[in-house]
């Protein structure tokens, strides 16, 4: 894994594990951030809870 690849996965750790992993490998020092990912992991986690949160028709709409 290269530099870019652990900044990638750094930035969008909301989107490859789900919250409660990421969550879990932040506290556990398993994954080090630097404090300007925080506020944009915090509105990451909030967008995909709010993604899952919306209705099937929603849903289906978007993607057209």
């Amino acid at each position: 894994m290269n530099i870019h690849d652990k900044i990638n996965l750094k930035a969008n750790i909301f989107l490859n594990f789900n919250y409660l992993q990421a969550k879990q490998m932040i506290d556990n020092n398993k994954i080090s951030l630097a404090p300007y990912y925080i506020d944009r992991l915090i509105r990451q986690g909030q967008y995909v809870a709010y993604r899952k949160s919306l209705p099937q028709w929603v849903k289906d709409e978007w993607k057209h």
